[in-house]
């Protein structure tokens, strides 16, 4: 603290030393700096202002859809939920719950699938247990899945551990 006052003190001497001129403009100089900061501090607050309410107007208008199409929402979702599980998906979605329910036992998780033509499916292994992934394929063929495709990869840093890629489709 008492280095700011003799700081400020300085400042000061030096200040008062200056011709009168130089002063005048030296506070104007301030002046405009002060008042540059305060006016870009405003603008900024403006812009996330504006930004908000246009925001809440968006959120508005979707909240009034909803309350409008609510009845036919909830029409929607009665009979999704009527069907029963085996007609409401297609042939991927089977092969995909098939795949997933066949795969918990074994401790994999699949990072990523995806369709693949029309009755295949690819799936991403991450970090899985290659004795428990050989396992799994295995036990593949139980659930009427074939395997069409295998990429493993050897992880380096831990012992036994693999990613995968794997191709398979419901069996014809």
């Amino acid at each position: 603290m008492n280095a700011l006052t003799t700081f400020l003190a300085g400042l000061r001497q030096r200040f008062d030393a200056l011709p009168s001129n130089d002063r005048r403009a030296l506070l104007l100089m301030f002046a405009v700096i002060g008042l540059t900061v305060v006016y870009f501090s405003l603008a900024s607050s403006r812009t996330y202002q504006q930004r908000a309410v246009a925001d809440y107007k968006v959120m508005r208008e979707e909240f009034r859809w909803f309350a409008v199409n609510l009845p036919q929402i909830r029409q929607r979702l009665q009979v999704v939920a009527a069907k029963p599980a085996g007609t409401a998906g297609s042939a991927d979605a089977s092969l995909i719950n098939r795949a997933t329910t066949s795969a918990k036992p074994f401790g994999i998780v699949f990072k990523r699938f995806q369709p693949e033509g029309e009755t295949g499916l690819r799936l991403w292994i991450e970090a899985a247990e290659f004795d428990q992934l050989m396992r799994w394929l295995a036990a593949l063929e139980k659930q009427q899945i074939q395997l069409d495709q295998l990429d493993v990869d050897k992880l380096d840093k831990q012992v036994g551990m693999v990613d995968a890629r794997v191709l398979v489709s419901l069996k014809p």
